[in-house]
């Protein structure tokens, strides 16, 4: 790069920002330049990129070492610190999702990388940084919260059946164990469904009550 009257270029890709973020840039180590370079770009920039851009040897940036503050994916740098957001919202868009479709077993791990509205590399890292911090699973393409169970969502037509034989015992509701030799295996499930969705109430280990025999 060539310039003119002695001047210095701090950042000869600038990204699109205000000219005054340059200011920055001047007057700091080379290593803290190659983290404010990185810092300045949200999607990071390619290792090999990164040493044009600060003005350093290439063996600056050899394989295997990576400047304070900056982390790298698959030839890739990008700031820590974005990448920790990154995580914290993949993090809540997928318990987001949990709760609203409970039923489900988690998010696709291709919808996660689109909400990012940027490279796939860079939702890779976040992903996969939030499986090791244990704060996501991944399998089968998908994404859950550890821990996390999917709700089986059991037949309306059963979910009634259960409801009317509970409801018509009064106060003395049949036990779970008789309930299913009455109506079959899937009544768990039409149990669990009925009291989450309130129209039932657990007031035993295994026995459940009508919302209106439980207020009188």
């Amino acid at each position: 790069i060539v310039t003119l009257g002695g001047g210095e270029v701090l950042d000869p890709l600038p990204p699109p920002r205000s000219m005054r973020s340059l200011a920055t840039l001047d007057g700091v180590t080379s290593e803290a330049r190659m983290r404010l370079l990185v810092a300045r770009r949200p999607f990071g920039l390619p290792r090999a990129q990164l040493a044009v851009l600060a003005g350093v040897p290439p063996a600056t940036l050899a394989k295997g070492t990576v400047p304070e503050g900056l982390t790298e994916h698959d030839g890739q740098l990008v700031a820590t610190a974005r990448l920790e957001v990154l995580e914290g919202t993949f993090v809540a868009l997928v318990a987001a999702h949990h709760a609203a479709h409970p039923e489900e077993p988690g998010l696709s791990l291709e919808t996660l990388r689109s909400s990012l509205r940027g490279p796939s590399w860079l939702a890779d890292a976040a992903i996969q940084r939030a499986v090791r911090a244990r704060q996501l699973r991944v399998a089968g393409g998908v994404a859950a919260s550890p821990g996390f169970k999917p709700v089986v969502r059991a037949d309306a037509a059963l979910v009634e059946r259960v409801v009317s034989s509970v409801t018509s015992a009064g106060f003395t509701p049949p036990s779970w164990s008789e309930l299913a030799a009455e109506h079959g295996p899937a009544t768990d499930a039409a149990l669990r469904e009925a009291i989450r969705s309130g129209r039932l109430v657990a007031v035993e280990r295994d026995r459940a009550w009508s919302p209106g025999s439980v207020e009188r």
